[in-house]
């Protein structure tokens, strides 16, 4: 694993075709579909989970 320097911003597009994990918030998880990213959003209620998947238009697997 490798550092990241969060004071900079991220460059999405530089994560086309790689996997990101978001935990606690699905505010980015957007932003990482539409740039390429595989997003696994793990949330501990199913049914919302579920819901904001379905919202991203991406394929899902839960």
């Amino acid at each position: 694993m490798s550092k990241v320097d969060l004071d900079t911003p991220l460059d999405l597009n530089s994560l086309a075709g790689k996997g990101v994990v978001i935990t606690g918030g699905t505010s980015g998880a957007k932003a990482f579909a539409k740039a390429g990213s595989y997003v696994t959003i793990a949330d501990l209620q199913q049914e919302p989970g579920e819901k904001y998947a379905t919202d991203l238009t991406i394929d899902v697997v839960i």
